[in-house]
Formats: structure tokens, sequence, C-alpha cells
């Protein structure tokens, strides 16, 4: 099976202060769970299936796709910027040694402290946030372009409809 990713390492490192030498892979495994985990659950299986068909097709770019285009370009792409970088803040602070979870350091600078790490970890995940309940509000304002979002099916993951993850609902 294909891997399809909506983000790439290079875009990410363009987009966010990630510096060179970061290990792509870390970067890309990073990127693969916030697709698979976190977007899936913001558009349902349907609409990611979609999606991710004209990606690995190429036809994202046909005329006859231009909303789905418009989604991922404007909206889903900016979500998994930010919630990647949240998350690879994490991924790239720790390391695990058979003495435990250890902080990262280095020869010729100070690591930051786990309250520092976890400050900017907070700030990008709340700005994915942001963006996710944004793009909801996107498809929900053009449900007639992505009648996938609504799917009939009962085996389908039903979209979540929202983007924060505060654990109170209000309705």
């Amino acid at each position: 099976m294909e891997i399809v990713r909506f983000l790439t390492v290079e875009s990410l490192k363009n987009t966010m202060p990630i510096n060179i030498d970061v290990d792509s892979k870390i970067i890309r495994d990073v990127i693969q769970v916030e697709q698979d985990v976190e977007v899936m659950q913001l558009l349902g299986s349907e609409l990611y299936e979609k999606i991710t068909s004209l990606v690995s097709s190429g036809d994202i770019s046909l005329v006859e796709n231009a909303d789905y285009k418009k989604l991922l370009d404007d909206h889903i792409i900016k979500v998994l910027t930010y919630l990647s970088y949240s998350s690879l803040v994490s991924h790239t602070s720790f390391q695990f040694t058979d003495k435990g979870i250890q902080l990262r350091g280095s020869d010729n600078s100070q690591a930051a402290s786990i309250e520092q790490v976890n400050s900017i970890r907070k700030k990008y995940r709340n700005s994915g946030e942001l963006f996710a309940n944004m793009m909801v509000d996107f498809i929900h304002c053009n449900l007639e372009k992505f009648p996938e979002y609504c799917p009939e099916e009962p085996e389908s993951m039903k979209p979540t409809g929202r983007g924060y993850t505060c654990p109170i609902q209000f309705d």
C-alpha cells in the first residue's frame, strides 16, 4: 500500500523553525502519525480517503477537483504543519535510553527545560487546533462540495466535527 503524505519534510522544515540537521525520518514519521490520526479524525475516513486517492493519482490538480485542492492547500496542510511541529517538539527534545527518558543535550547549546518544551509544544498545538476548527467550519459551509464528509455507510469513521481537544464539551 502506497503511503501518501499531504505535507513534505522539506515543506515543514521551510515553514517552521527546524534545523536542517534534524533527522528527516523522525519528521516523516511524525507527519504521518499526525495525518493518519488527527487529520483523518477531522475529515472522517471517506473524505480522507478521497483526498488521499486524488493526491496519490495526481488528479488533485484537475479543474474538477479544485474544491478538494483548496481544502488541501488552504486548510489541511496548515493544520498538519502546526500539529506536526507541536509533536516534533516533544520527539526531538527527549530520547529513550537504558536509564529512562532523557532530555536531549548538545555540546554547543543548552537544552530547553521541560517547561519551555511544553510551552512551545502547547503554543503550536493551540494554533493547529485553531486551524483545524477553521477547516471544519470551511467544510460545514461547503457541505455540498464535500459529500464524503457526511458518509452514509455505518462502517466509515465519522468526522469529529470539531478542531479542539478540550475535555469539556459545551452544547
